[in-house]
């Protein structure tokens, strides 16, 4: 192994491998409260965190498997993008299945959509990257982009107009909650951007991950596997200090989906 593929581990494939590895965590976590609850939304939640580490760890494929292009990881990767939206609006609406409008409604099929288009891509990619760059996945990933953005403000809303019905423990997992809510948005508008001026500036056939050949805008987009690494972290150790024994989360999620919350 050469001293720079020893770099590119070290830089890109620890990183990587540490948030697959607590995001697989989580999962395990969540689908055992899930077990013991029975709510539908834990379940959510957990694939939605089984889809985080899946995704980073076709990147770390990417670092350990240098021999093969690049993009070949990242279309697989791109795919549980948008897996995770869908899973987050199905996330929000199993905790506000009463109280959704009609805007909101409209953002499973754009995720959807997403999917689909993401499928798309990967099966055909020989065809597909000959296409002029302006396409119609951009409109579709704009808006599926804007969609969990809007969800996840929503969300962050409606849970502060009621903390006040919680103490205690119940507290302590709704504050955490929101603040994965604020940072989450706040990270994928940075996610967003970064990607788009990656793809915009690179081009899609030359993405890689050799050091030796990067810019600022792949040091940007490296930028987001620090920030997930520390929001992931940070809601593991947190999560770890609430003692879910003491929550009823059913007298939750009913808070949650009361009039009140619209």
């Amino acid at each position: 192994m050469s001293s720079m593929t020893v770099l590119e581990t070290l830089v890109l494939g620890i990183p990587l491998l540490v948030n697959s590895g607590f995001s697989l965590l989580h999962s395990v976590s969540f689908f055992r409260l899930f077990k013991q609850k029975e709510e539908p939304v834990l379940l959510h939640i957990s694939i939605i965190f089984i889809s985080v580490s899946l995704l980073f760890f076709f990147f770390l494929l990417a670092v350990l498997i240098p021999d093969t292009p690049s993009i070949d990881f990242f279309l697989v990767a791109n795919v549980f993008v948008w897996i995770i939206f869908m899973e987050v609006g199905n996330a929000y609406f199993s905790a506000f299945l009463n109280c959704t409008n009609l805007l909101e409604k409209y953002t499973l099929p754009l995720f959807g959509g997403s999917i689909g288009m993401a499928v798309f891509t990967l099966i055909n990619r020989s065809t597909y990257l000959l296409i002029d760059p302006v396409r119609i996945e951009i409109f579709l990933y704009l808006g599926s982009f804007i969609s969990i953005i809007y969800l996840l403000v929503r969300a962050y809303m409606r849970v502060n107009l009621i903390l006040n019905n919680f103490e205690d423990e119940e507290i302590k997992l709704m504050l955490l909650t929101q603040r994965v809510f604020s940072i989450g948005a706040f990270i994928l508008v940075y996610t967003c951007l970064s990607v788009f001026c990656w793809l915009v500036f690179k081009g899609i056939e030359q993405l890689d991950l050799i050091l030796t050949s990067w810019n600022i805008y792949d040091w940007l987009v490296y930028l987001n596997v620090i920030f997930y690494l520390v929001i992931i972290l940070g809601a593991f150790i947190s999560s770890k200090r609430i003692d879910y024994l003491q929550i009823d989360l059913l007298s939750i999620l009913n808070i949650l989906d009361s009039p009140k919350t619209t």
